[in-house]
């Protein structure tokens, strides 16, 4: 196939057609491009992506949902006995 053809089947013109693409509604797009980052762009007035592009996009966050989450320290211990342990305090 030609470059330019490829081009072309890798265009997404319009929210209707990104929507399809990611199996969601046209607003579900919508939403995703206003608040998460979805890779759009426009051409004249329409919303457009590239295949390529929004299948890079989900791989990331697909990656990102299953990477561990760092340990987090343990606040408010300061390496002494655990709160509550039935210590000598207040006795």
């Amino acid at each position: 196939m030609p470059q330019d053809a490829t081009d072309k089947a890798d265009l997404l013109y319009g929210l209707p057609a990104i929507g399809k693409h990611m199996n969601l509604t046209t607003r579900q797009a919508k939403h995703l491009a206003e608040k998460a980052g979805l890779p759009v762009f426009r051409l004249t007035s329409t919303v457009c992506a590239r295949r390529a592009d929004i299948d890079e996009w989900l791989a990331k966050q697909a990656a990102a949902a299953r990477a561990p989450e760092p340990a987090s320290p343990d606040i408010g211990h300061n390496g002494g006995p655990p709160i509550g342990d039935g210590g000598s305090e207040g006795a």
